[in-house]
């Protein structure tokens, strides 16, 4: 009874310390403790060092920029969002230029000391709610407070302690729980480290950064992953550990294995070849370092995890520019290495597999599979869903993101600017655009009708168009080519008609506010184009014009009609606010169906958006393999889906293989479904019908315009129908077609179907599928040409099945064929494969294995005797040691093969 109660006494009082600890942030601690400045970042100690190596690259153009940066002073006002960045880019350069150029540190100093007396206090935080008014805040925050810790001891102790009051106004202005935990923890975390009142490890930031990142591949879709931890708008979330780390305060990052795998996954692993994250949960077709102006600061101090991760990050900024701060100069012990991009697969049981070849080009193959086993943050109904990318371009995408405040995603033929470049072909839509009217209508404003009408006619009836862009994510230093798009809806009886396109010089109009009378005149005469039939696109070169302009990103054209006046020449364009098919924010982030995953009757939308994570899986440099479950996703019934990717070898080229495994009512159906990144109408063409399509890459094109996805399914399904479906973005958005094949499960209640989806272009021919079924198994032949046929067959296991010789056991068989010699097979839980000619293994229970030659992987739940079957074998080899044999005779061994996942080789 005693150690009852003591229990009790003791849990209360750590209930009342947690508490504390969690809910007393640092509003309540205004005592400031004995420190020695600077300290959170860098030591006074530490400057000749810095000074030193700023004689040569990169830390020389560093110090030139960060005092040119300093020098050319803070000029605000823009958005709230746009000036935080701007005041953390100017504290972060000028607190480096203390550091470099100490005969001017004096001005240095003066300046930091302004901006957070003067500057500071504009940013709004008066929103908890929004995240304008809380991340960029605290982002702008935590710098301020690293640049007053840098510059402590050389500001007069009167402007430090108004400096200090400032800031901790401020930060006590951000909840310390606000919704966006990582920021509130960092910004009050750094704070309190700063007064001297955090001096234990941070466990509740700890926690929640161990929780955000999972198993690696981390909850978080690949996209906010990357915004998360290595967004220059957002390093609060992701660099108070190096705040934690410098001060010897909580040592638990750099080192954590946890920690060092997320970066190496988003750095390397979820991206594409073409440095765009992987399509699941909220993260868009342009997402990814691609569109960041400068490299990811928080991405520069890589090394300081892992070897890979630095030079994966290498990769990820290269050909950015390196730019003058003190968190990209102080944090790294050294610069990063040789850019390498990731070349090899990995499986994250909580998380799914990404598989990759060997290739090292931007235009390799990728591809995933998702499947986090906890509730995800950012995420999607996308359990067991993949996505696919190769050639440059996205193949298979899910549905995007659309952004927390825009809702609704419409296609209707607005406006468009393209423009093309050394970098991705960049789409923007029309920012504003309106029509105006002349005579007693001239003070009339039209700018949200869904159409803008052009007409040359007497007063009160002559029309003119502006349409205006802002293109502020292109970033190369010039377009190669730029073309203004615009839809002509319907004309009038008198045509053609000639519309002429001008620049305008003054780009201040707004949508709501533009009349005949305040209209901008056109200023820069461009081009002109003939109309004679509506339901068409025009479209025009503006190249000229659009590289005149990159200096703000905005252009704003005038179209106009300056022919003979006509009261029948009207032509009628389609404006952004042109009616068209509507998703909703509900139907990107609610609807199983948006993305490329599986449903079914019984369970149309799935319950959670989270799944039982990898049961099994592998990689290798020739053949990745990973089985994901549905976990608590499907409520009434049970799915399991193998991802396999055959990575170009042999001469052939490489695709994927999709198996899915349901168990539903009897006689009851499921559906798959698939996206390719297509917005064209005509998008996916039908093959041959039920069986074969194929989707012509246009969705977002990375200057491709020959790539490719056919969509083979294998097993027979008992319909595909093509629906419309968003793919979407922050910037690109569009109606897409999309396949829904329909299968009916027997009378048990179980089905199995096998889809291949095979990816190439004018470099890459895509090879020749043909269905095979017979008792018991469906399948089909791949036919790369030169002799080289794979073979892919799905089972109920249970038995042995044979095809022109070979036999096979397992849920899933694949093998190559390269004239008579078999170059490799692959097993999913199955007891046997022979290929007639001595090659292949037997087990008593179900192994996952794949074999190329002498070399593979097997992966088996329990130690078992495995024989394996090669001509003059005498051994085998798992993990690099010799397994105990257990038997033996001519072109055979068995050995026992410890539960887990093995690297095999056989012995001669």
């Amino acid at each position: 009874m005693v150690k009852k109660v003591l229990s009790y006494l003791l849990v209360f009082v750590l209930t009342i310390s947690i508490s504390d600890a969690i809910f007393a942030p640092s509003q309540t601690k205004t005592a400031f403790a004995a420190v020695t400045h600077p300290f959170l970042l860098i030591h006074s100690s530490d400057f000749a060092a810095m000074q030193s190596k700023s004689s040569s690259a990169p830390w020389l153009g560093m110090k030139t920029d960060a005092i040119a940066t300093s020098n050319a002073g803070l000029t605000l006002g823009g958005t709230n969002r746009e000036n935080c960045l701007k005041m953390s880019a100017y504290l972060d350069a000028t607190a480096l230029a203390y550091i470099l150029d100490p005969t001017n540190k004096s001005t240095y100093v003066t300046r930091i000391k302004n901006v957070i007396l003067n500057d500071l206090p504009t940013m709004a935080v008066a929103n908890s709610a929004l995240w304008d008014e809380v991340v960029p805040p605290a982002n702008t925050l935590f710098t301020a407070i690293i640049a007053l810790d840098t510059v402590y001891n050389d500001m007069a102790s009167g402007d430090r302690t108004l400096s200090e009051t400032t800031i901790e106004s401020l930060v006590n202005s951000i909840p310390y729980t606000v919704n966006w935990k990582l920021a509130g923890y960092g910004l009050h975390g750094t704070w309190d480290v700063y007064k001297g009142v955090r001096t234990t490890p941070d466990d509740t930031y700890y926690d929640r950064l161990i929780y955000e990142i999972g198993g690696g591949a981390t909850h978080l879709s690949a996209g906010y992953a990357d915004a998360r931890f290595l967004g220059n708008d957002r390093y609060v979330k992701s660099m108070y550990m190096d705040v934690l780390e410098h001060t010897g305060i909580d040592n638990r990052y750099y080192s954590n294995p946890t920690i060092i795998a997320a970066y190496e996954h988003v750095l390397g692993y979820s991206s594409t070849p073409f440095k765009r994250p992987a399509m699941f949960g909220d993260t868009a077709l342009v997402a990814g370092s691609f569109y960041a102006k400068e490299g990811s600061m928080p991405a520069y101090r890589a090394a300081k995890f892992s070897s890979d991760a630095a030079k994966y990050a290498a990769w990820y900024n290269e050909g950015k520019t390196r730019r003058g701060r003190l968190l990209n100069y102080v944090v790294p012990d050294a610069d990063l290495p040789s850019a390498q991009m990731p070349t090899k697969s990995v499986v994250y049981k909580d998380g799914g597999g990404y598989f990759r070849d060997n290739s090292g080009s931007a235009n390799g193959l990728m591809g995933a599979l998702s499947n986090v086993s906890v509730e995800p943050q950012h995420a999607h109904k996308d359990t067991n869903a993949i996505y696919l990318a190769g050639y440059g371009e996205h193949l298979l995408t899910n549905s995007g993101y659309p952004g927390y405040g825009d809702h609704t995603v419409v296609n209707n033929n607005a406006p468009e600017l393209v423009i093309t470049s050394s970098q991705p072909t960049y789409t923007a839509r029309a920012s504003a655009d309106a029509f105006v009217r002349s005579g007693t209508y001239a003070d009339t404003n039209y700018g949200t009708n869904p159409t803008m009408i052009v007409k040359s006619d007497l007063a009160n009836y002559a029309r003119k168009a502006y349409v205006k862009f802002n293109f502020y994510p292109f970033l190369a230093p010039s377009a190669s080519n730029a073309k203004l798009r615009v839809y002509v809806d319907s004309i009038g009886t008198d045509s053609p008609r000639t519309i002429k396109v001008y620049g305008t010089s003054d780009e201040s109009w707004t949508e709501t506010g533009i009349t005949w009378n305040n209209a901008p005149a056109g200023t820069t005469y461009i081009t002109s184009f003939t109309v004679t039939a509506g339901a068409e696109w025009k479209e025009v070169d503006v190249t000229s014009y659009v590289n005149s302009n990159l200096s703000d990103k905005i252009v704003s054209f005038l179209l106009v009609d300056e022919g003979a006046a006509s009261s029948a020449g009207q032509v009628i364009f389609n404006s952004k606010e042109a009616a068209g098919t509507t998703y909703t924010w509900t139907y990107v982030n609610g609807a199983v169906w948006a993305n490329n995953s599986l449903y079914t009757d019984r369970d149309a939308n799935h319950t959670t958006k989270y799944g039982g994570g990898l049961s099994e899986g592998f990689t290798s440099t020739y053949f990745d393999y990973a089985q994901g479950l549905d976990g608590p996703a499907l409520l009434n019934d049970s799915h399991s889906r193998d991802f396999l990717f055959v990575h170009p070898q042999d001469g052939a080229n490489g695709y994927f293989i999709m198996r899915d495994g349901i168990t539903t009512a009897a006689n009851g159906y499921a559906y798959t479904a698939l996206h390719p990144n297509t917005k064209s109408s005509t998008g996916i063409t039908t093959v041959t019908s039920d069986t074969e399509y194929e989707a012509t890459i246009n969705g977002f094109l990375l200057n491709k315009t020959d790539v490719k996805l056919n969509v083979f399914y294998a097993t027979p399904p008992t319909s595909v129908t093509l629906k419309n479906g968003a793919i979407t973005g922050f910037i690109n958005s569009f109606e897409g077609k999309y396949l829904e094949a329909k299968y009916q499960a027997d009378t048990t209640g179980n089905a199995r179907f096998l889809t291949l989806l095979f990816p190439s272009d004018s470099t890459h021919a895509k090879a020749t599928m043909t269905r095979l079924a017979g008792s018991g198994y469906t399948g089909a032949s791949v036919n790369h040409g030169n002799g080289i046929i794979d073979y892919v067959f799905t089972t109920s296991n249970s038995s042995s099945k044979s095809y022109n010789g070979v036999s096979y056991w397992g849920y899933v068989a694949a093998y190559r064929k390269n004239g008579t010699e078999t170059s490799f097979y692959f097993i999913r839980s199955g007891k046997s494969f022979s290929d007639g000619a001595g090659y292949g293994f037997s087990s008593p229970s179900n192994v996952s294995i794949h074999m190329r030659g002498k070399t593979g992987k097997i992966a088996t739940n329990s130690n078992v005797n495995v024989t394996f079957n090669y001509p003059g074998i005498t051994g085998v080899n798992l993990d690099g040691a010799p397994a105990a044999i257990v038997g033996s005779g001519s072109g055979y061994v068995t050995v026992t093969v410890p539960a887990g996942t093995k690297s095999v080789q056989l012995l001669p």
